[in-house]
């Protein structure tokens, strides 16, 4: 059922089903509420502005959005820098819609700072602090299709004057109205469309509607097709002929080869029973629905191997073309390759080697990257993984995207090149922002534009340097050597340790007189019981080696007051001597 949903959603999306103006629709996007709105945030946001987001949102029909702007609220729901006047700009496709001014209209006294808050101010004060945002909403035509819609403040040049403040965290970072702060986007809301005027000539249409029967006008209700029928003899022939044309090339490229009569023959028949209750294009629709809902769509179906079970044999080019798509791309081959596989060329190494370099070289490559590298080193993680706020009160959404872009461009850049692999672990570089470079203690990087830099401290450069893996690998309040060793096991040399026994006892803090025990000293204790030294004389020394980084990946000297100890011995009696040991044992 899930499916079918699915697929009728879609399929109605794509065609643009005109019925989908009967009732509105409203999405709403949020702001994660760690990210800092204090810089330009993207590449979609104009220059020139702070905070806010951009998404990509699909608008079913030509018509009239409505989109409405939330501002962020602390726990007692204040909108937060409310105490001056802040522009705020709605943009789509980069061009300006309105913009809304907002902040220093406050009126009235406010209650006095208090834990819980329960001691109000008057009421002017309270209203506008509550309510100030009750205006940010507007109207606009909006032509079907997926539009970049933004929402952004105009940056202004100052910074505050006086001593730094140190970092709220907990109950006062969530309480505290900031008033005199920068106020920030906390959702972005569309409703839509109203008074829809057509289904529009978006991309998808003119991908599906590769013709279309005479006297036909795009988004043509059933009675002024029925109408546009009249005095025209063969209309039915046309239309079938355009129906196979359209479903047999669509069918191509969802099942990845050549449909068959057989299946071509089931899509028409979807075609026709809507087609005469509805008209042409809702019969593609339906037929389009069929088609997503297919196996041949939803699996990958090989051809069965000649070979013996266990052997070795040649995948069909059709095969390989969905392989290499699929793994390259995370989506379907392009009409090149079909093309190339269905006349059974696929397979020679000039033209399999030339194919996945054009493939490499397509912006589709990305997801090799946040696919098959995110799931391999489990940086994919980095996504969920929030340290405790108390002991890591620097830690925000900022940083978290810039750690997971870090990754990202560094893995890609290896890629481009065609380095070895070897260079993931060796290279003395990465690629850093200005939010970055300041974690990482680095000076001379400003803005939020990523760029390479060269490290010459032998600390950071390759992935054992980063802050996603670093970050992934610890518990939210501390490092944890156990699972840093294992992943270097598991991802980085393909040998993950057995499973742990039942009934694991908790580490030890504190010695048998109270006395406190840095982390390397509960893991010598740990390791007293034989049946978890066996994996542990594997794991630890690989995990101790990378204690300099914190579990946000700051590099330290000490921790809990007493010296980090980098240095442990494998089980096979190879010294490994902090990170970079670590990097010439994994190389070995």
């Amino acid at each position: 059922e899930r499916y079918l949903a699915a697929a009728r959603e879609i399929s109605r999306l794509a065609v643009g089903d005109p019925s989908l103006g009967e009732a509105a629709r409203s999405a709403t996007y949020r702001v994660p509420r760690l990210l800092e709105q204090d810089v330009r945030l993207g590449d979609d946001l104009p220059f020139g502005s702070r905070g806010g987001l951009a998404v990509r949102h699909h608008f079913p029909l030509n018509g009239e959005y409505a989109f409405k702007i939330r501002l962020r609220r602390q726990v007692y729901d204040y909108i937060v820098g409310m105490g001056r006047a802040q522009d705020l700009d709605l943009r789509i496709d980069g061009k300006r819609v309105t913009r809304f001014r907002v902040g220093g209209e406050a009126t009235g006294t406010p209650g006095p700072l208090t834990w819980n808050g329960e001691i109000v101010g008057d009421t002017p004060y309270e209203l506008y602090m509550h309510a100030a945002d009750a205006g940010l909403e507007v109207r606009a035509p909006v032509r079907a299709g997926v539009h970049v819609v933004s929402a952004s403040f105009v940056d202004t040049p100052w910074e505050p004057e006086g001593v730094a403040q140190p970092l709220a965290v907990d109950f006062g970072r969530g309480s505290d109205e900031q008033f005199d702060g920068l106020a920030a986007v906390d959702a972005l809301t569309i409703n839509g469309p109203y008074r829809a005027t057509g289904v529009g000539d978006t991309a998808s249409r003119r991908l599906i509607f590769s013709c279309l029967p005479t006297g036909l006008s795009a988004g043509a209700s059933a009675k002024a097709e029925a109408s546009a029928k009249v005095g025209r003899p063969g209309a039915a022939a046309e239309d079938a002929r355009c129906a196979r044309q359209i479903l047999t090339r669509l069918a191509r490229r969802a099942y990845r080869r050549p449909p068959t009569s057989e299946e071509i023959d089931t899509l028409l028949s979807f075609f026709r029973q809507a087609a005469a209750e509805r008209g042409f294009e809702a019969g593609v629709q339906s037929a389009i629905e069929r088609m997503l809902v297919s196996f041949n769509f939803l699996f990958r179906i090989e051809r069965e191997p000649s070979a013996a079970p266990g052997g070795i044999y040649r995948v069909h080019d059709l095969d390989l073309a969905s392989r290499l798509s699929f793994f390259l791309w995370n989506s379907i081959p392009d009409d090149t390759l079909l093309a190339l596989a269905e006349r059974n060329r696929l397979h020679e190494p000039a033209v399999l080697a030339a194919q996945t370099a054009r493939m490499l070289r397509h912006p589709k490559a990305s997801s090799l990257v946040t696919g098959f590298a995110g799931q391999w080193l489990g940086v994919r993680k980095a996504q969920s993984f929030l340290p405790d706020a108390n002991i890591f009160p620097e830690f925000d959404e900022n940083l978290r995207r810039a750690f997971q872009r870090e990754t990202a461009l560094f893995v890609d850049d290896q890629i481009a090149a065609d380095r070895s692999i070897v260079d993931l672990i060796t290279a003395d570089y990465s690629l850093v922002n200005e939010r970055l470079a300041q974690h990482y203690g680095l000076r001379g990087v400003t803005g939020e534009r990523f760029r390479r830099v060269t490290f010459t401290d032998g600390v950071r450069g390759g992935i054992l340097g980063q802050g996603t893996v670093l970050m992934v690998t610890s518990y939210p309040d501390r490092t944890a050597p156990v699972v840093r060793g294992f992943w270097v096991l598991e991802s980085l040399l393909g040998m993950p340790p057995p499973p742990p026994p039942p009934d694991v006892p908790d580490l030890q803090t504190v010695t048998d007189d109270g006395r406190p025990l840095s982390m390397r000293g509960q893991m010598e204790r740990h390791r007293q019981n034989p049946a978890c030294a066996v994996c542990h004389v594997r794991m630890d020394p690989l995990g101790f080696s990378l204690e300099n980084f914190d579990a946000i990946g700051r590099w330290r000297l000490t921790s809990g007051g007493m010296p980090v100890g980098a240095s442990a011995v494998f089980a096979d009696g190879t010294p490994i001597d902090g990170v970079a040991g670590l990097r010439a044992f994994v190389l070995e």
